[in-house]
């Protein structure tokens, strides 16, 4: 079986340029605020935006298959990119070593995944989130 690296690209794509609108809106919430760091989080939210779009771009065609390799790539992939370049502002503004922001990124990532995870179970019955009728 042949791994398919358009719908990898798209998705992963997508995923970074949402990142880089988000590192946009939070240069404007610095700027609000009278922050000193907003311009890192313009440049990396640029340089996430466009590498965003090239991949979005390359190769991209919407009549793919995504089968469980290309599932769990998707996955894997979109949490190292978006843990790379979430550290990207701290990385520009001089705060910490990047591989450290790295690690912290992506465990911050995976902490907010788990509380969205316990709100959710939180706030649904126990008959639908157990999936018996």
């Amino acid at each position: 079986m042949k791994i398919n690296y358009q719908p990898i690209s798209n998705v992963v794509g997508v995923l970074m340029i949402l990142l880089g609108i988000a590192m946009f809106a939070t240069a404007g919430v610095s700027i609000y605020n009278n922050g000193y760091d907003y311009m890192s989080f313009f440049k990396a939210g640029g340089i996430t935006f466009l590498t965003g779009a090239i991949l979005w771009i390359y190769k991209f065609s919407s009549d793919t298959y995504v089968n469980k390799r290309e599932g769990y790539l998707i996955v894997a992939v979109g949490w190292f990119f978006l843990g790379l370049f979430g550290a990207m502002p701290f990385y520009l503004s001089g705060l910490l070593p990047y591989l450290q922001m790295h690690f912290s990124s992506l465990f911050r990532v995976l902490q907010l995944r788990e509380q969205l995870s316990l709100v959710i179970l939180k706030s649904c019955p126990p008959a639908s989130c157990s999936g018996e009728a």
